[in-house]
């Protein structure tokens, strides 16, 4: 009694003892363990870990030697003292955490005991018993506290070796995994030591395989343990190295192994090169193709059965894998002491060489996909061929599981991989089908057979129509009551049916045609699992039904009230799962839209039963948007009454904090008040309006914008269209001043002003409107109440254009070309003298380009003059502006104005000639020039210039000829990558970066211009202009490969392995390009290749984001010659360059931290990284810095700090790095920044959640 009561008390989080109660209660605890009692000698044990969690390191210490010395006691008397002393140090080491004041110190010395048994210091010949027990518990400490055993990882590394090379040593499996998981914490020497420690080893044990008995065990032991250092140890540069070394000496071995008392080896084997290969898959590049074939071969060993080849009966099939990282142990389990449930024959163990070679093919197939594209069709033969003939339930899991990675990553390598994907879908259908129809199948496997299809059909749309005729039946065998949804694991193969069904029918291409057959054969049973008991199956049912819905809608409407009743019965069910209930909502929202001719009553009561899912809070927002389906459903419904009444609600949910909902409640109020007019007062929509008009703000652009498209579809209510003129408009104009209008607020706000003019409103007159927008004014009270915008610089040029923007929608809505020329009239009059221009006519130029490009203003007396006078106005930007409504107004009147720009711009000394290539620049985006002669002759002219010594010149040039290389590829490409080869340095600049432009105009749909420039994409971003003895050719080269990527990857990939080594080549600094320049007495530094390195490190971001896939990066022989080494030398030279460059470089580091394919280059040069970011975070600022100078010194601060948080979080073993390590805990950690990283942590952690 008195012991359970101690454990109590210890275990209070408000114990506290001092130095002598704790001494005292010590003695107790110990002195209790020897207790004879089995249940006084287990309370003691459990009173350990509250008794050292906070005790002193000499209490720790004391508890530990008398453990210890429990350990050694071997007699048979002594056993329940032994089994104490283990459980104890196991719970010890488990309650050790980071926070105890001395666990590194502890855990070190405990190490040190417990090498001391197995050692045999202790005993001269340990007890089996008591060896694996100190092992057990060292792994443990191993696992939880290495980093901690760092001062003895030698000592206890050669003592496990030694054990490990002992003859008749007991738990040598278990020394192996003890290693392994201390190899977790060697720093990356370390671990290569250990791998050719071990490697030698294998290689003696295999010269001697012939000598003496076990050497077989051995060479398994052994082989197994390289595949548990891979799997463990943090795969640094030497330790990389070292495993590649390895690769070729374990296939050999792999190969050599023959007969059933070496399949252990062969297992051990196969199971090393699956970590080989996923752990270090850019060291072993050069091997993958042998292991690949080697493990493919050995998919089909089955010495018990001679079938003969098992390739699959057709000719093509699929592969990858999903070779999964099991942990050491468990790895060694299988191996050793097998599976109760793989074991149909007791003799037979040929399953786990299978079962260990389709690991490996798929690990490979992963790290390489290379070994895809040139053997797809033999491995997924043989691995088709598997399913059918694989005795072994595990086996066949695993197969299904590589099947699954190997068609995800030929989809998502496109090209050649994915239409090899594609032409096995069908198999795979078929093998799939084939193990569903298998009364002898489990439901494991027939989940896996529909995991399979469903991840095919997913990754490949479409891939699945020929096979859906053989699948349906299928499926619906196992969704009926008596399939095999009813059997053991029923639920998850009902859940992965359901699933595949609803993927099938929601990804039918180009709206084909449903076999009417397919729906009689699957529909009644989705419905039916609608009301399942279980609330995945119900979800996923629900889910399946929604999207049946346009199938039934379109092939197979006499399902619609079926469909209907299963999910209105579980919409009005109030005692279910919230999963459930949305997917229902959802669902009956989806149904009445779609199928509400035909519902008949159930609309009304889908109507009633939705609404009444308003009033609760959880449903709410699913049911808003399935009242807005039902609302903009394309078969005008009649809600009747139901429209008022959700209206009425819908207004209140305006006033929530909810964005979701407030945005979800605009959408459907727009479609109840656009399509829904008979049904809706004027009150109500009156109602909606005025809170709708508070929502009109810059605070939420996409929120404003709903509000504005429900305000413009409000217009035709009398009350509401008064409620709009009062409450709305002020805040639209106050909107129109904002610098953040763009995109769906923009386009809302047009379409507002444009209604409301629409409408000949009494209270809105054309006329005032328009003098409200182009006075500057908000509105608020009338023409005299306005306030002038305050917005200054490019925040007022925005303002401007947007302000144009509405005043060209308004006149558009008036719809009278007179009124349309007569306020072009008043705006050329109000610019009158040029000389006498000010900001204040910038609005003017706006408006009269944006009114040009509407309609054709060529009747309009003196724009031309006015506008060409414009371009002599004081400041550059009402020239600029000037030079874009003559660009606005040219491109509504082509025919008059286009050949007037051509003839001032052919002349290179007209002093506005940069103006007016704006101005044609700007009719060339709105349409281009249509007129052959026109077009020949901008050509001309565009050419002529492309050499002009004026850069700005140069780009504009550049701009148009890459716009109009889009619209004429086939002639206009070829021809610029020709002027690429010019002799002239800015000739070949210009020509490359009109290639920047084309890349991000070029329109998805336009196959053949994309095939175009896929041709001669090459001569523009390749090794040969990235070399080019100009530093702008080479610069322009970079932007453009760097556009290329964002905009059209899949352009830019296929170029990479010649122009990325390049673009590294520009990372570096170029000491020709600075030099000094002398202001009076003062010298400035001039670094002319600055902008270039810039643009290099943004390339190189942007690759790594668009075209690089995470294992790119280790397979740079592959695809992309060096690529991690090259993005790690860049960092060195980048992290400690200009203020600009460390900005994109601390960005790129963060990144590639992440990538696991960088980072053994990343370890192998850490202190490298480390140094020029140990120099950012304690530089110091002059005294007397300027404000601006302390911000950006700030911001460099914390981007740096984001990329050490991105290392330390991702980079498995930078912790380990001695560089590293004191580098966090003495800069980064240090009394300037430790505030500031601890709240990048917290900010990294909270975007994870997110």
């Amino acid at each position: 009694m008195g012991t359970s009561d101690l454990l109590a008390e210890l275990s209070k989080d408000s114990f506290r003892a001092t130095p002598d109660v704790e001494r005292k209660v010590t003695e107790v605890v110990l002195k209790q363990l020897d207790d004879r009692s089995a249940d006084v000698s287990s309370l003691a044990v459990k009173c350990i870990p509250p008794l050292v969690k906070g005790a002193s390191e000499k209490t720790t210490e004391t508890v530990i030697d008398a453990l210890c010395a429990k350990l050694a006691m071997t007699a048979k008397s002594d056993a329940q003292r032994r089994d104490a002393g283990v459980i104890g140090l196991k719970s010890l080491v488990a309650e050790l955490g980071d926070s105890h004041p001395a666990s590194g110190a502890v855990v070190a010395s405990l190490a040190r005991k417990l090498v001391a048994f197995f050692a045999g210091q202790i005993t001269d010949e340990p007890d089996a018993a008591v060896v694996g027990d100190v092992l057990d518990i060292l792994r443990a400490a191993a696992t939880s506290h290495g980093r901690a055993m760092a001062p003895h990882h030698a000592e206890t590394r050669d003592a496990l070796l030694a054990y490990l090379r002992s003859d008749g040593r007991v738990a040598k499996k278990r020394a192996a995994q003890c290693l392994a998981a201390l190899a977790a914490s060697f720093t990356d020497a370390a671990a290569a030591s250990t791998v050719d420690d071990v490697l030698g080893e294998l290689d003696a044990a295999c010269a001697t395989s012939g000598s003496r008995g076990g050497a077989g065990d051995e060479r398994a032991l052994w082989a197994w343990l390289l595949g548990a250092l891979a799997r463990c140890a943090n795969a640094g540069f030497q330790f990389s190295k070292k495993i590649a070394g390895a690769t070729p000496a374990v296939a050999e071995l792999c190969e050599r192994c023959v007969g059933e008392e070496e399949e252990p080896t062969r297992e051990a084997c196969l199971q090393a090169l699956e970590a080989f290969s996923a752990r270090c898959p850019g060291e072993c590049a050069v091997h993958l193709a042998r292991v690949q074939t080697l493990a493919s071969d050995l998919t089909s060993y089955d010495p018990n059965c001679d079938d003969g080849e098992d390739d699959d009966d057709d000719d093509l099939g699929d592969s990858t894998a999903d070779a999964g990282d099991d942990a050491a142990d468990e790895d060694m389990d299988d191996d050793e002491y097998g599976d109760e449930e793989y074991s149909d024959d007791e003799d037979d163990s040929s399953w786990k060489i299978r079962r260990a070679a389709v690991k490996t093919v798929a690990a490979v197939a992963r790290a390489s996909p290379a070994t895809l594209d040139e053997n797809f069709a033999r491995i997924s033969s043989k691995m088709l061929g598997r399913l059918r003939r694989e005795r072994e339930e595990s086996v066949k899991l695993d197969v299904f599981e590589a099947l699954e990675d190997i068609v995800r990553t030929c989809a998502g390598h496109g090209g050649s991989l994915e239409a090899a994907a594609r032409a096995c879908a069908p198999r795979i259908a078929r093998a799939a089908t084939a193990r569903l129809a298998d009364r002898a199948a489990g439901a494991k496997v027939k989940t896996a057979a529909i995991r399979l299809t469903r991840e095919t059909a997913a990754a490949l749309p479409g891939s699945l129509e020929s096979s859906l005729p053989a699948l349906v039946p299928a499926l619906a065998s196992v969704l009926a009551p008596s399939g095999g949804g009813s059997q053991a694991g029923g639920s998850a193969l009902k859940v992965e049916a359901l699933s595949l069904a609803g993927l099938v029918f929601s990804t039918r291409r180009g709206g084909q045609p449903t076999d009417p057959g397919f729906v009689d054969s699957l529909a009644p049973h989705v419905f039916a699992a609608a009301g399942d008991k279980y609330y995945k199956v119900a979800a996923e049912a629900l889910r399946a039904c929604r999207a049946l819905v346009p199938v039934v809608a379109s092939d197979a409407r006499s399902h619609a009230a079926a469909l209907a009743e299963a999910a209105l019965s579980r919409v009005g069910a109030t005692d279910q799962d919230q999963e459930v209930k949305d997917a229902a909502i959802s669902c009956a929202g989806e149904a009445a839209a779609r199928l509400g001719d035909v519902m008949g009553a159930d609309l009304k009561r889908c109507l009633g039963l939705l609404l009444d899912r308003l009033k609760n809070e959880i449903t709410r927002l699913a049911a808003v948007k399935a009242i807005g389906s039902v609302a903009k459903s394309e078969l005008r419904l009649d809600m009747g009454d139901y429209a008022a009444t959700a209206a009425a609600q819908l207004a209140g949910f305006l006033r929530k904090t909810n964005r979701p909902l407030r945005q979800a409640s605009l959408a459907a109020l727009e479609a109840l008040v656009s399509k829904h007019r008979g049904s809706l007062s004027d009150a109500e929509v009156t109602a909606a309006v005025a809170e709708a008009a508070a929502l009109v703000t810059d605070g939420d652009l996409a929120i404003a914008g709903s509000a504005l498209s429900l305000a413009a579809s409000s217009v035709s209510f009398p009350s509401a269209a008064a409620a709009v003129c009062e409450r709305v408009l002020p805040a639209a104009l106050e909107l129109v001043r904002s610098p953040l209008m763009q995109s769906h607020a923009l386009h809302a706000l047009t379409s507002f002003f444009a209604a409301l003019v629409a409408a000949n409103l009494p209270a809105v007159k054309a006329d005032d409107l328009l003098e409200r927008l182009m006075d500057g004014r908000s509105g608020a009270g009338g023409a005299g109440a306005g306030s002038e915008m305050k917005a200054e610089g490019e925040a007022a040029a925005v303002a401007g254009r947007t302000a144009a923007v509405c005043v060209a929608a308004v006149c558009a809505g008036v719809n009278d070309a007179k009124h349309t020329s007569a306020t072009a009239a008043a705006l050329v009059k109000q610019l009158g003298d040029p000389a006498s221009l000010s900001e204040k006519d910038l609005l003017a130029l706006f408006c009269l380009g944006e009114l040009g490009k509407a309609g054709d203003l060529s009747a309009v007396a003196g724009v031309e003059a006015a506008l060409l006078g414009a371009l002599d106005a004081p400041g550059e930007e009402l020239k600029s502006a000037a030079s874009v409504a003559l660009g606005g107004v040219a491109t509504g009147g082509r025919g008059k104005f286009l050949p007037m720009i051509l003839s001032h711009v052919a002349n290179e000394s007209h002093k506005h000639q940069y103006s007016l290539f704006l101005s044609l620049r700007e009719v060339i985006r709105n349409g281009g020039v249509d007129d052959p002669e026109d077009a020949s002759r901008t050509l001309e002219i565009l050419f002529a210039n492309a050499g002009s010594e004026e850069e700005g010149v140069r780009n504009v040039v550049a701009e148009c000829l890459g716009l109009l290389a889009v619209g004429d590829a086939s002639s206009l490409a070829p021809r610029l990558a020709e002027k690429v080869s010019s002799g002239d340095a800015r000739t070949r600049a210009t020509s490359v970066l009109a290639m920047k432009y084309s890349a991000l105009a070029l329109a998805d749909d336009d196959a053949a211009a994309v095939a175009v420039f896929a041709e001669v994409l090459p001569a523009f971003v390749g090794s040969i202009p990235l070399r080019d003895e100009d530093r702008d050719v080479r610069r322009a080269a970079v932007q453009t490969l760097s556009a290329a990527a964002h905009a059209r990857p899949a352009l830019a990939r296929p170029i990479l392995a010649d122009a990325l080594p390049a673009v590294f080549e520009q990372t570096v600094i170029d000491k020709s390009s600075v030099r000094v320049v002398d202001l009076g007495p003062f010298k400035h530094t001039v670094d002319d290749g600055l902008e270039l390195r810039k643009a290099a490190f943004e390339c190189c971001d942007t690759l790594l984001d668009a075209c690089l896939p995470a294992d790119s990066l280790a397979n740079g022989g592959e695809s992309v010659s060096g690529c991690a080494s090259g993005y790690v030398a860049a960092l060195v030279t980048g992290l400690g360059d200009h203020y600009d460059v460390k900005m994109v470089s601390h960005a790129l580091l963060a990144k590639l931290a992440t990538r696991p394919g960088a980072s053994a280059v990343l370890l192998q040069r850490l202190k490298e990284l480390v140094d020029p970011m140990g120099k950012t975070l304690t530089a110091k600022l002059k005294g007397d810095a300027v404000k601006q100078e302390i911000d950006r010194n700030e911001d460099l601060v914390r981007s740096c700090l984001r990329a050490v948080d991105a290392c330390e979080a991702h980079l498995a073993g930078a912790s380990n790095d001695p560089a590293f390590a004191e580098f966090i805990a003495k800069t980064v950690n240090g009394e300037r920044t430790a505030a500031k990283y601890a709240a990048i942590k917290a900010e990294a952690k909270a975007a994870d959640k997110e």
